[in-house]
């Protein structure tokens, strides 16, 4: 089975992308006068210490280290080099030279500053640090900023973007499947079984009665009224729970709601049993609240065309009377 996408190609870029703006340089990589002294006294030379400390910065933000042959951001470089009162112009690869390997500066970084590379044992503790999160929105790009930053603060390096995807991908299946069974738990079997019954296409009609509570008026007119009037007491009927849906974030609800409009009554049934009843759910909530507003909308139009109506053969007769009163006089 296709691992879930939930990230663009833009995002993924977007968010491992390095700071641009001055601003934003200053505030991430500042060193302190702790770094800089740590810096000099942890390496000789003033290659390697320029290094040691781009690793440094590159581990605070983004959040990982700097790959073998990779040479910084220009800008970043130049900052940093200042602050150290270091010619930058002889940057050179890890390999060349006598000087001290990429690894023996991340290695130094790590020890002093208690930096860890991600491994498989912080992928479940990421899932479930984004429970929260994932209950409120399904958007990857919210839910990957959203983890970086916890790896941040624990100063745990970014595993590769697929990684990160995965983890809110996971996050993302779970919270759905904790939706589906709180909406699904609060049903009596009843309840249950006249939901399925909306799915069932009867004999005498060529539409289930879900697929007919989805549908719209053409026009504005009494006889819709009463159509929206059945339709509603068709849901109520159901008698559903006052307060199902209040503990689901209304992104969830409405995107529930959204895929369940777009499927048939057949695709529905096949749904896994929560995910059906969810989906059922979270359609007909719309539909009620659809179905209210263009009653309240029907009313208004209806009327609006009688008051019209009224004023015009209210004028017609005026007219007339003005006529013969001409002519009496």
């Amino acid at each position: 089975m296709p691992r879930k996408r939930i990230l663009s190609e833009t995002e993924k870029r977007e968010l491992i992308s390095l700071p641009n703006t001055d601003q934003e340089i200053i505030w991430w990589y500042t060193l302190s006068e702790d770094d800089i002294i740590f810096i000099r006294n942890s390496t000789r030379g003033k290659i390697n210490q320029l290094r040691l400390s781009i690793q440094l910065c590159y581990m605070r933000y983004p959040g990982i280290s700097l790959a073998i042959n990779e040479r910084p951001d220009q800008k970043i470089l130049n900052y940093v080099a200042d602050q150290l009162q270091i010619d930058n112009s002889n940057w050179e690869n890890y390999h060349s030279g006598p000087n001290e390997s990429r690894y023996d500066h991340i290695n130094i970084v790590r020890k002093r500053y208690n930096y860890q590379n991600f491994t498989i044992s912080h992928h479940k503790n990421c899932v479930d640090k984004l429970r929260d999160s994932a209950l409120q929105t399904d958007k990857g790009f919210i839910l990957a900023r959203e983890l970086m930053n916890i790896l941040r603060e624990q100063r745990i390096l970014l595993p590769s973007m697929s990684v990160i995807e995965r983890i809110c991908a996971e996050a993302v299946t779970k919270a759905e499947k904790e939706i589906y069974s709180l909406l699904s738990s609060s049903l009596t079997k009843d309840q249950k079984y006249a939901l399925e019954r909306l799915l069932i296409t009867g004999q005498q009609y060529s539409v289930s009665t879900f697929n007919w509570l989805m549908q719209s008026p053409a026009a504005a007119n009494p006889k819709h009224i009463l159509i929206h009037l059945s339709k509603l007491k068709v849901i109520k009927k159901l008698s559903l729970p006052l307060d199902l849906g209040k503990h689901v974030h209304l992104n969830y609800l409405s995107k529930m709601a959204r895929e369940g409009k777009q499927m048939t009554s057949q695709h529905l049934s096949d749904f896994e049993q929560n995910r059906k009843y969810a989906t059922l759910i979270a359609v007909l909530l719309e539909i009620r609240e659809t179905i209210t507003d263009e009653i309240i909308e029907i009313h208004d139009t209806i009327m609006n065309s009688l008051f019209k109506d009224a004023k015009n053969k209210q004028n017609r007769p005026s007219d007339h009377i003005g006529v013969q009163n001409g002519q009496l006089f």
